[in-house]
């Protein structure tokens, strides 16, 4: 696993061993960044949250690309120390905030512009809906935030998806789904897109 593009392209990630995560693909990453340039949100200047990080590299892809600051959850200790390997190789000057935490409880201390959500798929889209009303409930989702949402490919989310965000795209790579979703005041009542191939006390890496 690699950064594919930016600053660190090239740059070595770990994996955390073991069947206890998914990470996201390297196609499917390069396919996630493409997607959020044709929906008018690349990374660049944006402030990033990875709730259910895993190994970090969907946010520290973000940081490479010119996101401006990154906070990366993570609950599993081992995971965790490989989020932390990662954060501290890719190197990203006091930008990466990392914490050990269950994203469902820990308070958040930003307002966020892009947020990657990539749970285990036994999480309900009824509890990822839940999770985006609380943060939205406390000022922690910019008004013109996108949320990526990678889930199993067999489920479809409802275009209104029940906390005030709207699904505008879909993207499907073989077994996995990414939804992207908006406030569905910000989109003017548009349908999602069709299949195109089908912080607490907060931690910085210098």
């Amino acid at each position: 696993m690699r950064i594919i593009a930016g600053i660190h392209k090239g740059r070595r990630l770990l994996s955390p061993a073991g069947d206890g995560t998914r990470p996201t693909s390297d196609r499917v990453r390069e396919a996630v960044f493409s997607t959020l340039v044709s929906l008018g949100h690349p990374p660049a200047g944006a402030v990033v949250l990875d709730a259910f990080a895993g190994s970090g590299a969907l946010g520290l892809e973000a940081l490479s690309r010119g996101a401006d600051r990154l906070c990366a959850i993570e609950r599993d200790r081992d995971t965790y120390s490989v989020l932390r390997q990662n954060a501290e190789t890719v190197s990203v000057d006091g930008r990466c905030r990392t914490h050990r935490a269950n994203a469902y409880t820990l308070p958040l201390n930003d307002s966020y512009d892009l947020v990657f959500l990539d749970p285990p798929y036994a999480h309900s889209a009824e509890k990822i809906a839940a999770l985006i009303e609380w943060w939205d409930e406390r000022g922690a989702l910019s008004a013109d935030c996108l949320v990526v949402y990678e889930h199993a490919g067999e489920y479809e989310l409802s275009a209104e998806f029940r906390c005030g965000f709207r699904v505008v795209a879909r993207r499907a790579y073989g077994t996995t789904a990414v939804s992207y979703l908006k406030r569905a005041a910000a989109t003017g009542g548009r349908a999602a897109d069709a299949d195109d191939d089908a912080c607490g006390k907060e931690r910085a890496h210098d």
